[in-house]
């Protein structure tokens, strides 16, 4: 939902000094982890600015602040004395509230957005 943090996990209990973390958004890195430097990025259109946080204990990667625009494939890619990908299908909702006068007009808003709202509709 929007304006929530996700935080995606890397299920890694304790880095090791040896262990690379690569998260990327639609194959674009925006976070790593390797012994040093620790970074994220804003990604290639500042959507990521202020909104990434690493967790250099695990590896997991938390966005806060989501927005629809976050919406997308993120990867992890944990390179240590083995290798593994996470893929996460990322899709940030928004949520609507509408209070209508009747049926009809509820039709004739739902016509008029498409499927990715998530309505609360309360009728008065």
């Amino acid at each position: 939902m929007e304006a929530d943090s996700i935080t995606l996990e890397s299920n890694v209990t304790k880095i090791q000094t040896h262990d690379l973390i690569t998260w990327t958004f639609e194959n674009t890195c925006i976070g790593l982890i390797d012994k040093t430097p620790r970074n994220t990025s804003d990604g290639p259109d500042g959507r990521f600015r202020d909104k990434l946080k690493l967790d250099y204990q695990t590896g997991s990667l938390t966005i806060t602040n989501t927005r629809t625009t976050d919406s997308g494939v993120y990867k992890g890619f944990i390179k240590g004395t083995k290798q593994t990908t996470y893929n996460y299908n990322v899709a940030v909702l928004l949520l609507v509230c509408l209070f209508l006068s009747s049926a009809e007009t509820l039709h004739t808003v739902l016509h008029h957005h498409h499927h990715h709202v998530h309505w609360c509709v309360h009728q008065w």
